[in-house]
This record gives structure tokens, sequence and C-alpha cells, in this order.
């Protein structure tokens, strides 16, 4: 049906590259060609790996045509790889306005990135709290660590009705009261 979330977007024009997510981490690319190939000609495979050589669980699988592409999304999307759940979708360009936008403290324009590069530069790199999402100086935690306690609370919070103890209250055997 269309607009269920497992459909590839409408803006996403259909390539023959196609982008695996979440491939078991010990998969090279010689077992992802085979197990791809069942759905057409596979050209390229590529499987993404940090720079210390462990798998990220991404690859890349090019394909001889834009159908045989179109025929593995619909086949193995959502489908399984040994016990982990496989993600496939048309690949992206790099640059593409509709990738989603960044969570690594690592990737620049994420909000994580703000915040490090706005501790490490002061506040004149973030003006106006842009460090903190936009959300101006309320959202700066009043310049308390987080996990900190807030002066108003005293003591540490309790339970209302919570029993102090595991003998406190009616106690465990026949004729305590």
């Amino acid at each position: 049906m269309p607009g269920d979330e497992g459909d590839v977007p409408a803006e996403v024009p259909p390539s023959s590259r196609l982008c695996v997510k979440n491939i078991p981490k010990y998969v090279d690319e010689a077992r992802l060609k085979e197990f791809f190939s069942a759905k057409g000609e596979v050209t390229d495979v590529k499987v993404l790996r940090t720079k210390d050589g462990r798998s990220r669980q991404l690859g890349f699988i090019g394909f001889k045509s834009v159908e045989e592409a179109a025929a593995a999304v619909r086949y193995y999307d959502r489908s399984y790889m040994d016990t982990m759940k496989l993600s496939v979708e048309y690949a992206r360009k790099v640059g593409d306005g509709q990738l989603p936008r960044p969570w690594s403290k690592h990737s620049a324009g994420s909000t994580a990135q703000k915040k490090l590069a706005a501790a490490a530069g002061g506040a004149a790199a973030a003006p106006d709290g842009a460090a903190n999402g936009g959300k101006g100086k309320a959202a700066a935690g009043k310049g308390k660590a987080k996990g900190e306690p807030r002066p108003e609370d005293g003591e540490r919070p309790r339970l209302r009705g919570a029993k102090r103890g595991p003998r406190a209250g009616a106690g465990y055997g026949a004729g305590s009261e």
C-alpha cells in the first residue's frame, strides 16, 4: 500500500544502485553478491568498514538495470540475512537534500556537532543559543550539569507511600502487626 512505512518515498528516484543496512558483521562482498544475485545481475558490491577493518553493517549493491534493482528492493526489504533484518532502499547521492538530518557528533550540521564546536570555541561560536538546538538560554539547563539536583529538591526524591526496607510495613509472617 502506498504510504506504508516500508515503502520507498516517492522523492527518491529509482536507480540501479541499492543501499543495504543492518547486514551481519561477518558478511563480506562475495557473500553479499551471492545473496543478492538471485534477483538480477550484480555489477558491484561494497561493504563499508571502519578504519580498523570492522564492518559498519552497511553496504551498496549495483545492479545491471533499474528493473532488477526494483525487484531486489521489493524482495529483500524487511527480509532476513541469517538473523539480521535487512533494510534495502535506493542509494542516494552524497549531497542529496532529501537525506535525513545527521545525528552523530562527528557529522557536520548535527546539533551535537554544533554543541561541541560551541564548547570548544566559546560563546562567540554559537550566538543566541544555537548550540542547544536554537532553543535559547532556557534550554541550556541554567548552567547545571545533567543529573545534578536542583536547589528546590532538598533531599532525594522518594516514592509516595514507599516502605523503607524489606521489613517495614506488614511483615512476612503470620501474627506480625
